[in-house]
């Protein structure tokens, strides 16, 4: 399903759909883990429920990435946002204009899925904790990048964050090797 408005003439015009997805890794353990869940959502309107899948939701009406971000990961963890080691927020000043607040960000990546109509924004935060299970989401687990990668060679995460995981893993991997 996407987004969308009625416009002149009873035509429906259709948009993607923004999902702020958040990576949440736990720097502090070797080796480094990401946060995967099970989707539960009741209300799924996509072919993908019991996948496993990040934190992710829509953006709402003037928020901005971060505070969706943060707001997502409360609701289905239950876990608090802590820095974002990309896709953070900087304010734009965009001098006598009074008519904008403009931020940038700087995603880790954007994935579009053109069929389920989801723009995914793919954030990353250092997050410490249990989660736990919401209407939303079950059966979180911190994840190795092993078993990351045998879940997408299984097939078993949501499409959307199949791209932004295995970013991240080559980002990260690339920043160790050269440490």
């Amino acid at each position: 399903m996407c987004e969308g408005r009625l416009i002149l003439g009873g035509v429906v015009e259709l948009f993607q759909r923004p999902i702020i997805c958040i990576i949440a890794t736990d720097t502090g353990s070797q080796p480094q883990r990401v946060l995967l869940q099970r989707r539960v959502k009741s209300r799924d309107d996509t072919p993908y429920s019991g996948y496993f899948e990040l934190p992710q939701g829509k953006v709402n009406h003037n928020e901005s990435l971060e505070g969706a971000a943060r707001r997502e990961l409360s609701e289905e963890t239950g876990l608090d946002l802590g820095p974002l080691l990309a896709g953070g927020e900087s304010p734009y000043d965009a001098g006598s204009w009074k008519t904008s607040n403009l931020l940038t960000s700087h995603p880790l990546i954007c994935v579009a899925d053109t069929i389920q109509n989801h723009l995914g924004i793919a954030v990353v935060a250092e997050v410490q904790g249990t989660p736990y299970a919401t209407s939303e989401a079950a059966q979180h687990r911190w994840c190795t990048f092993t078993e990351v990668t045998n879940l997408v060679n299984r097939r078993a995460i949501f499409p959307l964050n199949i791209p932004m995981l295995q970013e991240f893993m080559r980002v990260a991997l690339r920043a160790m090797e050269a440490k």
